[in-house]
């Protein structure tokens, strides 16, 4: 087997508004193996080329990217609508 070759993926997490989202799980897809992303909602994490990113947060619906060869990778997240259910009284 051929060693494969990380490659460092940066980038940035941030909401709908642009705001960044500092504690983000950025993981590769299909491991355990992942980054949180800082205060500023920066992360730096190194993956294999054919990779793809999970990320996630509380709140917020899940985001796969592919990779396809970038080494800088931004990603916006989705609010996740919670539909609450108030009860009849």
């Amino acid at each position: 087997l051929a060693d494969v070759k990380l490659i460092e993926i940066t980038g940035r997490v941030v909401d709908e508004n642009g705001n960044p989202v500092p504690g983000a799980t950025v993981l590769i897809q299909g491991t355990t193996n992942g980054v949180v992303t800082n205060m500023d909602g920066y992360y730096a994490i190194n993956v294999r080329p054919t990779d793809a990113l999970r990320v996630s947060f509380i709140g917020y619906k899940t985001s796969i990217v592919e990779l396809k060869g970038k080494t800088k990778v931004n990603v916006r997240l989705k609010q996740r609508l919670l539909i609450l259910k108030g009860k009849k009284s």
